[in-house]
């Protein structure tokens, strides 16, 4: 009898040990989502790790929220199954316990508190049924303010059923960038490309998947359709030397880099500094295209009929160019503005913008300490203005304005971002 009795006590003692261990054994990638409003979920993964000492590390991601990427606690205890977090960089902490293989707890940032609870993360994968779907090629076109570039991507799938991707801009020239990235759930796929800080997501319906590109926290919808992407072919006409003519001049794309337009026999050539001669060809009377590079540029002409500068389109982009010694009118846009505006760092940072007006077309440059250069996709509309700043392919920083003699009050917007400020002149 006591021998029963003391085997018992022995297993008792190991089932308590085996739980112990297992409820410390923490380490791993934990997932759980934040109800940050209503109907809005927010997935946020702790990375637990541990160090030789037995203390623990945890790193904060978010699959959704690229402003949360890599995120270190700077405070971690676990102890008795309670784990603790602070989390300096995003003003948060996290106070929960492991329980039933979950860690039930709350997370508390700048005086909200809200549930989260994390189960061990396990990575969706495709099955074999859904490679076979997603293989090919995929196309779309991905439109922002002022333009739109082809999207691409394809599928294969090797020997050992495991599938490979690629994304591609063909508009950009960009092809074979290797997807780093591929899941599915829940009927969703998610797409991340890491060497351009890209994610698609989308559901798959029939031969399209619908769904949202992101980059650097700007969203844009697209729709890609199962299929090859060919471009379509540009239509070449004739025009009478004396009309192409008055195209051959000199036009500043941007300080030290212009575009030099000559005319050998009946060819047009384009030359921008620094690069070789490429023939130039039209398709409208003001409009033309090289052959070697998927571009346009078009010339534009005053009400008088002088041509003043040109507008080269590339790659979704689009770039102004005064013709070199052109004389216009003034225009009341004309000279050097600058604004003040809370940097990143939340201190005050200072932008000159130089702006001249010739027709609707707005050109100049924006400058802070940071850099700066010319801005794109410049319009003049009465006192209205517009243009855009490209930080990369698909984040564009839209600014608008309304100009009130040597003022103009702005809006920037970046996103959901948005900044007001107001620039005034300091000189003409």
């Amino acid at each position: 009898m006591k021998h029963i009795i003391r085997l018992s006590v022995i297993l008792i003692t190991l089932l308590l040990f085996n739980n112990t261990f297992a409820a410390e054994n923490i380490t791993g990638t934990w997932q759980g989502k934040l109800v940050i409003a209503p109907e809005t979920e927010l997935k946020i993964q702790f990375n637990i790790s541990q160090n030789a000492d037995g203390s623990y590390a945890v790193i904060l991601n978010s699959p959704e929220e690229g402003g949360i990427k890599d995120v270190k606690a700077n405070s971690v205890a676990f102890d008795s199954g309670n784990l603790k977090l602070e989390v300096a960089e995003l003003s948060g902490t996290y106070d929960g316990v492991v329980k039933d293989g979950k860690i039930e707890g709350t997370w508390k940032q700048e005086g909200t508190s809200m549930p989260l609870s994390l189960s061990p993360y396990v990575k969706p994968t495709l099955t074999r049924e859904d490679k076979e779907k997603l293989l090919g090629s995929w196309n779309g076109p991905l439109n922002f303010p002022g333009g739109s570039i082809t999207a691409v991507y394809r599928f294969e799938m090797t020997e050992d059923g495991e599938i490979l991707g690629f994304a591609e801009s063909p508009d950009q020239g960009a092809f074979n960038t290797p997807v780093t990235d591929l899941e599915m759930e829940n009927g969703i796929l998610t797409i991340k490309v890491e060497a351009w800080q890209t994610e698609f997501k989308g559901r798959m319906e029939g031969d399209e998947i619908i769904g949202e590109f992101k980059q650097r926290g700007q969203a844009l919808p697209l729709t890609l359709k199962k299929g090859e992407y060919t471009k379509a072919a540009r239509t070449e006409i004739s025009l009478a030397v004396d009309i192409l003519s008055q195209y051959e001049g000199t036009y500043e794309l941007a300080p030290g880099k212009d575009m030099m337009v000559t005319l050998e026999g009946e060819q047009l050539i384009s030359q921008i500094t620094g690069q070789g001669t490429v023939p130039i060809f039209a398709e409208t009377e003001t409009q033309f295209f090289p052959k070697v590079v998927d571009a346009t540029i078009e010339f534009f002409k005053d009400d008088k009929g002088a041509i003043s500068h040109l507008i080269l389109r590339q790659g979704g982009r689009e770039l102004a160019a005064r013709r070199a010694g052109y004389e216009k009118e003034p225009n009341p846009i004309d000279g050097t503005w600058t604004a003040t505006f809370d940097g990143p760092d939340g201190k005050p940072l200072e932008v000159t913008y130089v702006f001249e007006g010739l027709g609707k077309t707005l050109l100049g440059t924006v400058n802070t300490s940071m850099g700066g250069g010319p801005f794109s996709e410049g319009t003049i509309d009465g006192n209205k203005i517009s243009f855009f700043v490209r930080i990369d392919p698909s984040t564009i920083l839209v600014t608008t304005g309304t100009v009130f003699g040597d003022e103009i009050s702005l809006s920037q917007q970046n996103g959901n971002n948005v900044t007001k400020l107001t620039a005034k002149r300091i000189s003409k």
